[in-house]
């Protein structure tokens, strides 16, 4: 997904917080544990897009690793979406999507907005949870980025219009 330029900083994270490598004068990476994200993680550039979610531990195929936060996953509906002024909208348009199954506009607002696109995903939503409930798809060695495959919640016309190329 996309991501800006970041400042260096540090975030609290109930006192879990350990800073990583910086990436440059204009970007910091972090890595802490939270509720929604269930490994440690750190922000960095990505060859693929911008910022993305890097694993700083091995994932085994199956597990676990993110789960919806419902104070930090917007769902709007297309009237509501209909109803944000215009810079409201671009901030849903840049960091949220349209999600096609549901029906519904989707911002979250947590680090899994890293998690860029590839077709050769890293991780898949468990289709036997409606909210968000990412799996490994397999084995993720420490230092790799994790990926998903958008089009498992939008159109490849949603991708083109966002400029996401396969």
């Amino acid at each position: 997904m996309r991501a800006g330029n970041y400042a260096s900083k540090i975030i609290p994270d109930n006192g879990m917080l350990s800073t990583t490598a910086s990436l440059g004068a204009d970007m910091a990476s972090f890595c802490y544990n939270c509720r929604m994200i269930h490994f440690k993680y750190k922000l960095q550039a990505s060859s693929l897009h911008g910022v993305g979610l890097f694993t700083d531990q091995p994932l085994t195929k199956g597990q676990l690793l993110y789960t919806a936060s419902p104070l930090l996953d917007v769902n709007i509906t297309q009237e509501q979406f209909d109803a944000l002024d215009e810079k409201e909208k671009k901030e849903v348009l840049w960091w949220g999507f349209f999600d096609q199954p549901s029906q519904m506009w989707h911002v979250d607002f947590d680090v899994s907005k890293f998690i860029n696109h590839s077709y050769n995903a890293t991780v898949t939503q468990d289709e036997s949870h409606e909210e968000a409930y990412l799996v490994a798809v397999r084995d993720i060695e420490a230092g790799e980025e994790l990926t998903q495959n958008y089009l498992e919640f939008e159109t490849e016309e949603d991708l083109a219009k966002r400029g996401i190329k396969p």
